[in-house]
């Protein structure tokens, strides 16, 4: 027998004893203590996650529902912009320039590069700024690959009712085909 058997044996042994020692209403007591707590064990270890995880289901569901959904509307998007035919340069800087005049005027200045444009931004409108940003892509095939845009300043005529400035100033940096 090893050391371990001998002290379990012990133990076993001294429990009995203790045991035997109660009386009937104490070891009701204990008896019910007992399994009170092993249902509290079972309850907390497994009933109650699993049904919070019942609980949070339906609103887990919902979102990763909504997410397949826009992953579908980008994938759509993207397959779109796959099957339009290529741009040549000169064709996606044309498209550039008219898409940046519709949409901000004289708000905005072009600079073209090799395969590349930088566009200087001065107190554009959200909203303007990305209806503008989807149109170059999918109408001059132009990939931003940089913005450092901020929110223009308080005071300006084109603010809000409070006299906080709404609009966007900064430059956005393009890739152009350059086929």
């Amino acid at each position: 027998m090893t050391m371990r058997d001998k002290l379990g044996n012990k133990f076993e042994s001294s429990l009995r004893t203790w045991w035997a020692e109660r009386d009937a209403r104490e070891k009701k007591l204990l008896t019910g203590a007992a399994l009170l707590m092993a249902l509290a064990v079972v309850w907390l270890g497994a009933v109650a996650p699993a049904l919070k995880t019942l609980r949070q289901f339906d609103a887990k569901h919902s979102a990763q529902e909504a997410q397949l959904n826009t992953m579908h509307t980008l994938q759509a998007q993207a397959q779109t912009l796959q099957a339009q035919p290529q741009l040549s340069a000169s064709a996606a800087n044309q498209a550039l320039q008219a898409a940046t005049e519709k949409a901000f005027g004289t708000q905005a200045d072009i600079t073209l590069g090799n395969g590349s444009a930088t566009v200087q931004l001065r107190n554009v409108s959200p909203n303007a700024l990305a209806q503008w940003l989807a149109s170059v892509r999918s109408q001059a095939h132009a990939t931003p690959m940089q913005a450092r845009i901020s929110r223009g300043t308080a005071g300006n005529s084109t603010g809000d009712k409070t006299g906080n400035s709404i609009g966007w100033s900064g430059t956005v940096q393009l890739a152009l085909p350059t086929n």
